[in-house]
């Protein structure tokens, strides 16, 4: 099996900017997701030896683009990887003053403090799929 995932992105943003946005920026960062060398284990560390070799994403911008006057304070970033069962991302994200107010699975998170995830695996920016999940652990498949 091919080590890459070939046309495989990941465009991630911050909640304050969604897809709907007439701002939205159509033109998304694209990023590879490499094949893991051994099976990962889920324990929230990514300091082991599977996620060594996977590259963090540059810094997350608003998704209206970097001339976006609002941009984040902290430098959030992602790591991602796959076997042949499942995809893998790692965040980082170091904001000290985290939120949420939505607990019901598939309510609109966006409004709060989330993390976002766009999967357009022939990055044509149409079709694609949405994961996003708040600081309780709110899902929010599209």
């Amino acid at each position: 099996m091919n080590a890459r995932l070939p046309q495989f992105m990941a465009l991630l943003a911050l909640s304050s900017a969604h897809a709907q946005d007439p701002g939205y920026k159509l033109d998304p960062p694209r990023y590879v997701a490499y094949k893991s060398p051994s099976p990962i284990r889920i324990d929230g560390e990514i300091d082991g030896e599977e996620w060594a070799n996977a590259p963090w994403s540059a810094a997350f911008v608003d998704i209206r683009g970097a001339e976006f006057e609002k941009q984040p304070c902290y430098p959030t970033r992602m790591k991602m990887l796959w076997d042949d069962e499942n995809l893998y991302l790692a965040g980082e994200l170091p904001e000290p003053h985290i939120w949420a107010t939505k607990t019901e699975r598939d309510a609109t998170i966006y409004w709060d403090n989330d993390f976002e995830v766009f999967l357009d695996p022939d990055g044509d920016t149409h079709d694609y799929f949405e994961l996003e999940i708040n600081a309780f652990g709110t899902e929010w498949p599209q």
